[in-house]
């Protein structure tokens, strides 16, 4: 790997030669303090003299050199560009790159011209800027969050050159706000809004988010003085409404932002909290108690309805075993009736068939010329008789 040597290579040379290569450059100074420049490629011859290499700077697309001379004036050479600095010539060299901005971004510029007045001027993007010898950067030092991400800003902590133009957010806790009952509390908000006048805006002011972040914090310490923390809560919601924020919607307008909406997101107190917690703890506690109620009323329900579905269950057998007694003793009544009916058949049957027996005999007896008449009262006669002497034979 070839070696290219710079400023830090000096040597005093009584009698001697070097080799400058090329891309190399040295200065030589004699016993008279004579400089000269001398360019690689080269074989120099050198005697009694002092010799320091120059150190080479380069300048690509997108960056420049910044050369100061020993006379104090300053140049720009706007890349690509190569140099070599020349210790005689030049005091420092340096390469810088040039500031990009993107789209929907701003830049502020300084110039000082030769009566040493100074000016500035907003540079738009997208662009690349290259800024000439008497311009500078214009920088911001502005509000910004605190590491903790607790919604408090500090000032001066955010410190920087490029504007942006989109809309951004600012999430803000505004602390010790207190109600007309002495009430304590947090208030937390989010801030959207856009920088569309960048003149008025670095006329107005130097650091526009203080400004904001202060005209919040008053409106808000205005609305909650003149109401309790129950009014407070229950007019909260009017806090997601500009109309609410005079100060703060005056103030973004005259450094030149448009308020976009602001959103509320609450508010804490670790006062109120405790007592929160408190109430919260009681109703849950309560909320339990009848949840456990509900469930051993249920329970009790659930153990009614089935005694009573058991005692509907009972009675219902109960009605089918009377219901079967009932056609056991109506089938049992109807078997003996009909019995009954049929002994009774049978006895009438044998009764006709006796007196169809008589009559046939009295028929005999009537086609063999006995006088039936005659023959009945006899018989009647006899029996009476009959009748006599066993009732005689029993006295």
């Amino acid at each position: 790997m070839v070696l290219f040597r710079d400023e830090h290579y000096q040597r005093n040379v009584f009698l001697g030669k070097r080799t400058i290569k090329q891309g190399e450059c040295c200065i030589r100074w004699n016993l008279l303090g004579q400089p000269k420049v001398i360019i690689g490629p080269k074989r120099q011859w050198f005697y009694r003299s002092t010799i320091q290499f120059m150190t080479r700077y380069v300048a690509g697309n997108g960056q420049y050199l910044e050369v100061i001379g020993r006379d104090g004036k300053k140049h720009h050479a706007r890349g690509p560009y190569t140099m070599f600095a020349d210790p005689v010539e030049h005091k420092k060299v340096t390469v810088k790159n040039a500031i990009r901005v993107l789209k929907h971004q701003a830049i502020v510029i300084f110039s000082e011209d030769e009566k040493h007045d100074v000016s500035r001027r907003v540079v738009m993007g997208p662009t690349v800027f290259f800024p000439e010898p008497n311009e500078w950067l214009g920088e911001f030092q502005w509000h910004a969050p605190k590491d903790d991400e607790s919604g408090r800003y500090v000032p001066n902590k955010r410190i920087f050159s490029t504007l942006s133009l989109l809309p951004e957010s600012l999430y803000y806790s505004i602390s010790e706000v207190r109600t007309s009952d002495d009430a304590k509390l947090t208030v937390n908000l989010t801030i959207r809004l856009q920088l569309s006048d960048i003149e008025k805006m670095l006329k107005e002011t130097q650091d526009p988010i203080g400004g904001i972040l202060n005209s919040a914090c008053a409106d808000i310490i205005t609305f909650a003085a003149s109401k309790t923390l129950e009014m407070f809560v229950s007019s909260s919601s009017q806090l997601n409404t500009l109309e609410v924020y005079p100060m703060l919607t005056k103030r973004a307008e005259k450094i030149g932002y448009d308020l976009i909406s602001i959103v509320y997101l609450g508010y804490s107190s670790p006062q109120l909290q405790e007592e929160h917690d408190k109430t919260l703890t009681t109703r849950t506690k309560q909320r339990v108690e009848r949840e456990i109620q509900q469930e051993r009323l249920k329970f009790e329900e659930f153990v009614f309805e089935k005694k009573r579905e058991i005692d509907l269950i009972d009675r219902e057998i109960q009605l089918k075993t009377v219901q079967h007694e009932i056609s056991l003793k109506e089938l049992e009544n109807n078997a003996k009736n009909a019995q009954l009916s049929e002994l009774r058949k049978l006895e009438i049957e044998e009764v006709q068939k006796k007196n169809l027996a008589q009559l046939k005999f009295l028929d005999g007896l009537q086609s063999n010329g006995v006088d039936l008449t005659k023959y009945l009262v006899a018989k009647q006669t006899k029996v009476q008789k009959s009748v006599v002497v066993s009732s005689s034979t029993e006295v």
